[in-house]
Parts: structure tokens; sequence; C-alpha cells
């Protein structure tokens, strides 16, 4: 495993834990805190008032793991290479992802959207994509769809093409749920349809995983045997191979265009003393989305590999893990699908419940902390989408989670196809 993957990873994990404060030499000052919130801060604030439970139930497994009684979900570096695509994704990427695709008959789907302030409905805005094999790296896509080229373009066609091949009939697609309810929402931007997705054939691991579990560990204090009664992914991963799989980033602005080439990570109204702050926090936030993206990828794909191998032996593995759901507070274990949350303001009791559509908020005074995105005026359907509040000033008395330059995770390398990476 990579030095530099564990130093990602690892500063993806203990930043989650509690708030970080910058050393005295750091270029904010008292009064600047007291309107300037960071991406991931105003991703704390949102999460803690919309999906408290899930708060809570990711801070149980943090800290089982800062205790050592669990892994951080972590894969090496070398195990796979990655690639953003966009509208500006080189044709050079795009022709070997086409060749590559063409050999390849397994993949592991998932996908991220974009909430809006209400009434407006949540945006799909981002398809993971995971190239599966049991032998040799993964390739993994990270298509931001808010931010692809126009349809009359060349580019665009490519990375229909790519698609086109990858929902080919006789690939195996592995998902959290229902393939066609993961990605239905995206038939709107014609890069494939819904005979397309339908040519596949689905496996729906938090299905498999739910019979499997419940077949071999029938006594177990977490089986959910309820028809409605679904394993989330991280509780999935935690039983399975006693590992935290952090969902810290769940409700982060998939929109805002993660790969540094958009360059939107820029101020549109840039502010002298902090413009350099604001740009690097911005960068750093979307780091961590791009590790969560892929973790929730790998996270499918290790379970579902890890189901197949158990079902062909003759006893099935032995687990062990802590008890999570007695520990002074309320059991929080979640049993929705994992985008299936229903957002609610902290008050509120009920039970996390929701259909595995898009994200919608409750009517509330405090939209600072959601980003909406609006399309530009453009005759082509694939123009670039804006943030009209990329960068906010709010008024904040709250403690700022803030890390030392030393502290940020290293620049994450993706890396041109090669040949020799191809495996059938």
């Amino acid at each position: 495993m990579s030095n530099d993957y564990h130093r990602r990873s690892n500063h993806y994990h203990a930043s989650s834990s509690s708030h970080h404060h910058r050393s005295t030499n750091s270029s904010f000052t008292k009064h600047n805190r007291s309107y300037y919130s960071s991406p991931l801060e105003k991703l704390e604030k949102l999460t803690k008032k919309f999906t408290p439970k899930r708060v809570l139930e990711n801070d149980k497994y943090n800290k089982l793991c800062q205790n050592g009684e669990c892994d951080l979900f972590e894969i090496p570096s070398s195990s796979y290479r990655y690639y953003y695509i966009h509208r500006a994704t080189s044709m050079d990427i795009l022709n070997d992802l086409i060749d590559y695709a063409s050999q390849t008959t397994h993949y592991t789907i998932d996908t991220e959207d974009q909430m809006q302030s209400p009434p407006h409905r949540s945006l799909a805005a981002l398809i993971q994509i995971e190239f599966t094999y049991l032998n040799g790296p993964s390739i993994i896509i990270l298509i931001e769809t808010l931010h692809l080229p126009p349809e009359n373009s060349q580019t665009f066609n490519k990375i229909k093409q790519l698609c086109k091949i990858i929902f080919s009939e006789g690939h195996h697609v592995y998902s959290w749920g229902e393939l066609e309810d993961e990605m239905g929402k995206f038939c709107k931007f014609n890069l494939f349809d819904i005979d397309d997705i339908n040519q596949v054939t689905p496996n729906n691991t938090q299905k498999g995983f739910k019979k499997w579990y419940n077949e071999n560990y029938p006594t177990s204090i977490y089986l959910k045997e309820n028809d409605n009664d679904k394993y989330s992914l991280q509780l999935a991963i935690y039983l399975t191979f006693n590992e935290w799989l952090n969902k810290r980033m769940t409700l982060a602005n998939w929109g805002c265009g993660i790969d540094m080439k958009l360059e939107t990570f820029t101020p549109k109204h840039p502010i002298q003393h902090n413009q350099h702050q604001i740009i690097e926090d911005e960068k750093y936030v979307r780091e961590l989305m791009t590790i969560y993206a892929m973790n929730d990828c790998f996270s499918v794909t290790k379970l579902a590999q890890h189901i197949e191998s158990s079902e062909k032996s003759t006893q099935p593995p032995t687990i062990q893990y802590n008890d999570i759901s007695e520990q002074n507070d309320e059991q929080i274990i979640i049993n929705d699908n994992e985008q299936s949350i229903n957002l609610c303001p902290l008050n509120d009791d009920s039970e996390d419940k929701g259909v595995h559509v898009q994200y919608e908020l409750p009517m509330s005074n405090d939209l600072n902390e959601v980003n909406r995105i609006t399309p530009e005026p453009s005759n082509e359907v694939h123009g670039q989408y804006e943030l009209t509040n990329e960068i906010e000033m709010i008024s904040d008395d709250d403690e700022h989670q803030e890390l030392n330059d030393n502290e940020r995770p290293h620049k994450m390398q993706h890396e041109t196809l090669t040949r020799t990476q191809r495996k059938n």
C-alpha cells in the first residue's frame, strides 16, 4: 500500500472526528472567522441538521477505529487508476478507456446527487463506474454529468460511446440497490437510455448481502428479517470486514466540479485577504470527495467478491466485530439504501426512511448551507453548470474545522492507461 494513499486516507479518517484548529500563524484572524465558513464546515453543519442520526452513527464507527477496535476501509492505490470524465477530458484518455471497456465484462456502479434548496429537486451529478478484475488493477471513472460537453461535440460522442460499451448485453453490473433506480435519473443526459441499462445483467449487492448474511448469521443482533429492512453499505462493510467506511461526504456539493481541471475552485468574487485559503479549502474538499466516491464503488466490489467467494466454500466465514448498538445512545443503525435519506432537522425524532431517488430538503430559512446549481443560458443541453452560491460568506460562531497545510493529503495522481493494464 503506497504511503501516498495512507497519508490521504488516514487524514480523511482523522479529520472527520473532531474540529482541528490552524496554528497561530494561519492567515485567518478572529475577524475573518466571523464570516468565512469553509466547505467542510458548511457540509458538517448541513449534515448535522438534516441527517443527525447518520452523524451519530458515523461518529460511533470513528471512535471504534480510533480505539483500534476496527480498521479504516481503504484500498491500496496500486490496485486502481481513476479518471474524471467531463468536458475537459482528453480524447486520448477517452479512446484508451473505450479500448479498455471493450475487454471488460464486470463493473460496479454508484451515483451521487447534488442537493438543491426547496422547492427544487436534487440534480443527478456524478456517476462512478469501476471496471473490476480479479487480478490486476481496476479502472474507475467519475463522470461529472453537470459538466459535460455539448451534445454535438466530439468529446460528448466519445463519452457516449464509452457508456454504450459499458452497458452492453452480457455485461455484469454490481450496485448497492436496484441498478435502474440508481441510473434511471441519468438518462436525461443522453449518454445512455433505459434500454441500455436493461441490457446488462444487474447484481443488487445490497439484496445479495442480506440473503447471504441472514443465512450465515441467523443469530446476529444486527439481523434484518423484514422485507423492507435493508442493510446500509456502511453496516455491511463493518459486519463483514470489521472496517469503517467513512460516510462523512454523503451530502457534499457533488455538482461543484470535482476535477481541478474544471477550475471551479476559484471564488467568483475574489476577496483579497483570504482568497488563497478559500482556494486551498475548495481543492481539499474535492480530494475528500474523490476518495469518498471511489470508496463507495470499491466497497460494493469487495462485498460482492467476498460473498461469491464464501458461497463456494462449505463453511461460512468467521466474522468478529464490536457491538455498536448498545453504546449510551439509542441504536441508530440505518437500514435504508445508502442514498435513502429523509432529510430532517435535528429536533425531528422520525426514523431515517425514504425512497432511493432524489434528496429533498424541508423548507428552511438556513438555505445558505445548500449550494444551488443553475445552468448558464445556452442553446446546448450540456452547457456549463454554475454554482450560484459556490463560495458563501456566512456569520457563524461555531468552531472551525481547520487543518494545517502540512496535514493536508498529498495530491492524488492519475495516470495514462497503458496496454499492459488491460485484463480479460
